[in-house]
């Protein structure tokens, strides 16, 4: 069943995933023959499509009484793609129940590998979507803000007067509620097939949709040539008496799945015991989060309680983009951390008012909580830990009884609604391992019952294995409708890998801090004792060979950054970022440019200025890059003084952060022209590592989403990025990045003077003679 985003993450309830906005209008009078198609103009985002047709199927509202009162079902048809498409179209089933399909993909690669041979059909189901009369119930509009903001209040409270009133409204305009079922759904699915004169249809069918197609297998197997099931809800299980099972089992699949990830499992190890922990907590004394609902621009108090942060967690598993954070998310509300959960309840809890409700509610109060009982319910919760029981979720017991307020008089159950459907239309069954509300156990027992079907799970993917835009599963299911009578290779499941978890600077910090102290305990012990040594021996520093190399490059690049800052618009901050991504690069190409010895200046260099060998780099390097520093930084301030308007201490404090990157590209620029005997590499090593850091930005930065391998990488690379910003990262963690990338580049610089020590090193390369140069004796 498709839970959707008008009640979302870290909520008390859950409502079903949307992906169109109904409309409501009133039902007609039956005119003419029906079935029907009337075509119209296509609504909303389709109406600049040229490839699309759309237009109003009418059948009757209760498909028993033919010549009673008559529906309109809107109907939008992306034509093929193909001059001579295939005669069986696919016919779209949405999710919910309650969404609307019309308009939901927006030109995805789904849609797109569909029509390659086929015309795709969306129907917006009766009740839904651009569907008339629509079940929208208004009255249900901002729901999460309502919850989010009475938190001590139960949430059946909440729904029970605005549920009551937007069912009174639709009885009184005549709408008979009743008759909106997956029954009458699947009739008006196969009058579709009748009044456009397929053959045959094939049915793709997602959550909810599957249940419908299911419906249309059982009622009418000859109209339908194939059938995609995403995500399965079969009508024999019990929906609401398996959530607590449904929610121990994802649970399960989740902390295993990080157990076995050498990375989550190092930094979030027993996250099981983690989550029960949080739960605990959260059941003593819930937390205060500080909301922000920018949609509503208001600002609301929530307290997050120990149901709430369950059904959080469990709304976030139907999403392989979510799950990627919640071990992180679990750890961070652990150990006392607000600001991730904070974010992410920000971003989820938005409006949403897409579902129709009264669709929603006719389905599930007469072909699913009919087949259950409190007592039932109850029994099989008391299974499993209370974090597992979902209080308070649309399938719970508190849910369960709305369905008293929307048939108040009660509703016989047809007992077909709760049987195994038997087939042998081919069927194609898609499950997503994490999914937590139609497990893969429903798949399998569906499989079983169909017997022309194939049965295929995706690692690392939740609810909807085709909708989250992963290749593979669509692929798949398309080669299936193209050749339903054999079995589709699913050779790329095997190349699909697991979550990627996200792991954050905080769990990270004990090994940044452990770093820092490291490289920076080095760089600093070394630059006190190379200071020393350098005022000790000043009278032997040779100025003028120094002088001979002082910059060039870092200034014309200074010259041509100041000319583009002068003549764009840009931002100050913009200007700055510009110039701390390219001065630093200038400066160590410099570095390289000065030190290599390329044509043998550095046997020059020993030759006139008798002295300790050592010092070669102190004259070569360190000057030349410490007055190409003030020349660039210089003309860079005139630039920004002249066109920005930045205030003086700003750009300082902004000049600090472009001290770190210029050391260790100039340390990296010197190691690698030494150690090479090349300028070229040393220039071409920088500028690859420079590029490097430029481009991946995010993707190293911690917290942030990537994919295989880099996600093993990025927790321990993070520390060394040259340009992380300030607002990417606490303050402490800013300032560990900090003092790691600028003691990588003074280590790697104390690394090679020592090495320069060497004179048969430095003049014959980086080969055994049994000479070693005294470091207190000139070279003549």
């Amino acid at each position: 069943m498709k839970i959707g985003t008008c009640v979302r993450a870290l909520l008390c309830i859950w409502a079903l995933l949307t992906i169109s906005v109904p409309l409501t209008v009133q039902a007609q009078s039956a005119q003419g023959k029906v079935p029907r198609f009337e075509p119209v103009e296509c609504p909303g985002v389709l109406r600049d499509r040229t490839d699309f047709t759309c237009g109003f199927l009418i059948v009757p509202e209760d498909h028993a009484l033919p010549e009673g009162k008559t529906i309109r079902l809107m109907v939008a048809t992306a034509h093929s793609l193909s001059p001579e498409p295939e005669p069986d179209p696919v016919v779209l089933l949405s999710g919910g129940p309650g969404s609307g399909a019309v308009g939901s993909m927006g030109d995805s690669l789904y849609e797109r590998t569909i029509r390659e041979r086929r015309n795709l059909i969306f129907l917006d189901q009766r009740g839904t979507g651009h569907s008339q009369p629509s079940l929208d119930c208004p009255e249900l509009d901002n729901l999460s803000l309502l919850i989010l903001s009475q938190p001590q209040v139960p949430a059946a409270d909440l729904i029970h007067p605005l549920l009551k009133a937007c069912r009174d409204r639709l009885v009184s305009a005549g709408i008979k509620l009743e008759a909106y079922t997956s029954a009458q759904n699947a009739a008006d699915v196969e009058s579709l097939r009748q009044a456009l004169g397929y053959p045959q249809i094939n049915l793709w069918g997602g959550s909810y949709g599957t249940r419908l197609a299911l419906t249309v297998m059982r009622d009418f197997p000859a109209g339908v040539r194939s059938a995609v099931l995403d995500s399965v809800y079969p009508p024999h299980v019990e929906m609401y008496r398996d959530a607590p099972g449904n929610a121990d089992h994802t649970f399960s699949v989740l902390f295993d799945r990080c157990a076995a990830d050498l990375l989550c499992n190092l930094f979030y190890p027993k996250l099981r015991n983690a989550f029960l922990d949080v739960y605990a907590q959260l059941d003593k004394q819930p937390v205060k989060l500080d909301l922000t609902i920018p949609s509503a621009n208001q600002q609301i108090d929530y307290y997050l309680t120990a149901d709430g942060f369950a059904a959080g967690v469990f709304q976030f598993l139907y999403d392989p983009h979510a799950i990627r954070y919640l071990p992180s998310l679990i750890y961070g509300l652990r150990d006392g951390d607000l600001k991730q959960v904070t974010a992410a309840v920000n971003a989820t809890a938005q409006i949403s008012n897409a579902l129709s409700f009264g669709m929603f509610f006719s389905v599930m109060c007469s072909e699913e909580a009919p087949f259950s009982t409190l007592d039932e319910m109850s029994a099989v919760a008391q299974n499993y830990p209370s974090a597992m029981q979902m209080h308070g979720s649309i399938f719970s017991a508190e849910m369960w009884a709305l369905c008293q307020v929307w048939f108040p008089a009660g509703i016989t159950p047809d007992p077909r609604e709760n049987e195994v459907v038997q087939s042998d239309v081919p069927a194609l069954i898609l499950a997503g391992e994490h999914d937590p509300v139609t497990p893969p156990v429903w798949g399998k027992q569906t499989a079983d019952n169909l017997s022309n079907s194939y049965y295929l799970e995706f690692p690392g993917l939740g609810h909807g294995v085709v909708g989250v835009g992963a290749s593979c599963p669509i692929l798949i299911a398309v080669e299936f409708v193209n050749h339903p009578e054999r079995r589709p290779s699913s050779a790329c499941i095997g190349e699909m890998r697991g979550v990627a978890f996200v792991v954050t600077a905080a769990a990270t910090r004990p090994y940044a801090v452990v770093l820092s102290l490291a490289l920076g305990g080095i760089a600093g012990g070394a630059v006190i004792l190379t200071a020393r040594a350098a005022w000790t021996r000043r009278r032997g520093f040779a100025w003028k060979v120094s002088r001979r190399l002082v910059t060039w490059l870092p200034t014309v690049t200074a010259a041509i950054i100041m000319g583009l800052l002068l003549v764009t618009k840009t931002e100050p901050s913009d200007k700055l970022r510009i110039a701390e991504l390219i001065i630093p690069a200038a400066l160590a190409v410099q570095v390289a440019l000065a030190v290599a010895p390329t044509e043998d200046r550095t046997l020059e260099v020993i030759a006139t200025c008798p002295r300790p060998v050592w010092w070669l780099p102190l004259e070569r390097a360190a000057l030349p890059a410490a007055a190409g520093t003030v020349l660039a930084l210089g003309a860079s301030l005139i630039a920004i003084m002249i066109v920005g308007q930045m205030p003086v201490r700003t750009f300082l404090l902004h000049l600090l952060r472009w001290i770190p990157p210029t050391l260790m590209f100039s340390g990296i620029a010197l190691y690698v022209s030494i150690r090479t005997r090349q300028i070229a590499l040393g220039a071409l090593g920088t500028f690859l590592i420079w590029g490097t850091a430029a481009i991946a930005g995010k993707f190293l930065l911690p917290g942030y989403p990537t994919f295989f391998p880099l996600n093993y990488l990025q927790p321990l690379l993070w520390v060394f990025h040259p340009y992380l910003q300030p607002g990417e990262l606490t303050s402490t963690d800013y300032l560990l990045n900090r003092v790691v990338v600028a003691s990588v580049g003074v280590v790697l610089i104390i690394w090679i003077i020592r090495r320069m020590r060497n004179t048969e090193w430095l003049i014959f390369g980086n080969v055994s003679r049994p000479f070693q140069a005294n470091s207190h004796q000139g070279v003549g």
